[in-house]
């Protein structure tokens, strides 16, 4: 009786595990449509006066994940076409708080970047932009593009 009860914890434990490590390499490899469903996004475009076109503006991108390993410091953007490196002026990665929320067994990574005002007049014009970022233990690059609502909203920014 006790070898089949230790038996079934042990197949209990190891389903557990098995369904934990499938849904944590899943999220961590997760595919989106646009980017503000892949992570968080926020723009901000400053401006000198409240009657004129934004001089500079700041893009914020938060993701979180399983993986311990961070974004990288910079990010391609792609403005109808025509790509732009943008590093990263604020880096900053935070490690998970282990409780008993799965939310919270995540590491947050957030990237800020400065868009200045040649950019900026660049994506007022656009008809579509794409961000493209990647994770240093990846191969391959995560390439999506604002949704047309983001797009719009960027524009009114500026």
């Amino acid at each position: 009786m006790q070898k089949k009860l230790l038996c079934l914890l042990f197949l209990l434990s190891l389903l557990i595990g098995t369904s934990l490590l499938g849904y944590t390499s899943y999220f961590d490899n997760r595919t989106a449509s646009n980017l503000s469903s892949y992570c968080v996004i926020d723009f901000r475009g400053f401006r000198t006066s409240p009657n004129v076109s934004a001089t500079s503006a700041s893009f914020t991108l938060t993701d979180r994940r399983f993986s311990s390993k961070p974004l990288e410091d910079f990010c391609h953007i792609t403005i109808d076409g025509k790509e732009y490196t943008l590093p990263a002026t604020s880096v900053l990665s935070i490690s998970p708080n282990y409780a008993f929320d799965l939310e919270k067994c995540k590491y947050t990574n957030t990237l800020v970047f400065h868009l200045d005002a040649p950019l900026l007049s660049k994506i007022k014009q656009a008809s579509s932009v794409v961000v493209t970022i990647k994770y240093t233990d990846r191969s391959t690059s995560i390439v999506l593009p604002l949704s047309e609502p983001d797009l719009n909203y960027w524009k009114n920014q500026i």
